[in-house]
């Protein structure tokens, strides 16, 4: 039979030992959000020319919100259409083909009511971008513009949170017919972004933004109950030593 100081002794290595297993635990807790599987990005477009698209949200707005989703991730883009000098209002024309078109609509006359241009003041859109869940990237992938081809002469200016920006040029296009332009630009939710006219005759109108969103892993419900698991187990054990101990 065991003596009652070697029963204690025993219990108070198995306590060192469990309570090295609840720091296991502890730290796995903590380090799962960072190395756990990461979640694989959304790929959120912004569709301004469909009839039944972002554009509809915004029409004959001065300033609203307009969103889009994907894999459960949604963005939302609260816009204003600014005009240098002037006013005016977001525009979709048209109703199919190549005469669909997003720009805006300037006060007075002279103006290219369906683009971005400088008729009647240099005209611009400013978003700002937010996200319906807390994102560990964001990012603006590409934007592209209708009659914005290699060749026309035109420009557009893009800037971050007020930046003075960097300004593209139709040439920049990568694609002679659509006008897309290539950013891979890092964002977060809250950022602001703006497209401005930098030059071109009759301007050019905005059809497509699309982001990259990834979001915050979460730690799986099965890991969760995997610890919870083990720590019953370590407090049924504690019992059973206490118990041995006590005789």
């Amino acid at each position: 039979r065991l003596t009652t100081k070697l029963w204690m002794e025993l219990f108070v290595a198995s306590r060192a030992s469990r309570m090295k297993i609840s720091n296991i635990l502890i730290a796995t807790c903590l380090l799962y959000p960072i190395f756990g599987t990461s979640a694989e990005a959304a790929i959120v477009t912004f569709n301004f020319i469909s009839t039944s698209g972002n554009g509809n949200d915004l029409d004959g707005l001065a300033s609203g919100s307009t969103s889009a989703s994907d894999a459960g991730i949604t963005l939302t883009l609260d816009a204003v259409a600014n005009v240098a000098g002037g006013s005016g209002t977001f525009n979709r024309n048209g109703t199919s083909g190549s005469s669909l078109d997003f720009g805006i609509n300037a006060a007075g006359a002279g103006d290219e009511t369906d683009a971005i241009d400088s008729g009647n003041g240099i005209e611009s859109m400013v978003f700002t971008v937010n996200a319906s869940v807390p994102l560990s990237d964001l990012r603006i992938q590409s934007v592209d513009f209708d009659r914005f081809t290699n060749g026309g002469g035109d420009a557009v200016r893009i800037a971050l949170n007020g930046s003075p920006g960097a300004t593209f040029n139709s040439d920049d296009a990568t694609n002679d017919t659509s006008g897309l332009i290539n950013l891979d630009q890092a964002l977060s939710a809250g950022d602001t972004f703006s497209f401005e006219y930098a030059a071109g005759s009759a301007g050019f109108g905005l059809e497509f933004i699309t982001f990259s969103a990834t979001a915050v892993p979460e730690p799986s419900s099965l890991a969760v109950l995997g610890l919870l698991a083990c720590g019953a187990g370590i407090r049924a054990r504690e019992r059973k030593f206490r118990k041995l101990a006590s005789c």
